[in-house]
């Protein structure tokens, strides 16, 4: 059964084990993650994000900054504030 109503109100109790799909983590296999700030999150992704471009873009950073649609002076400042270039 993948869900009970309630028999006084017809309302839909959904459980934990309804959302394991068969291959995925059960609940009590997820790791913790750290908890970080907004903005420490936000820098994070960026510099990931715009390391997979320029990895993708054979470490030219004019063809990252096409990719990113950035203006390529800004790509360098980022780079060199964030120890990339």
């Amino acid at each position: 059964m993948m869900a009970q109503a309630d028999a006084a109100n017809d309302d839909v109790s959904l459980q934990p084990q309804h959302f394991v799909l068969s291959g995925s983590v059960a609940p009590a296999q997820i790791i913790a993650v750290t908890m970080q700030s907004l903005k420490d999150a936000q820098l994070q992704f960026q510099l990931e994000y715009i390391l997979r471009a320029y990895n993708a873009s054979y470490r030219k950073w004019a063809l990252c900054a096409r990719t990113l649609e950035i203006d390529l002076g800004n790509l360098h400042r980022i780079g060199w504030q964030k120890n990339l270039a």
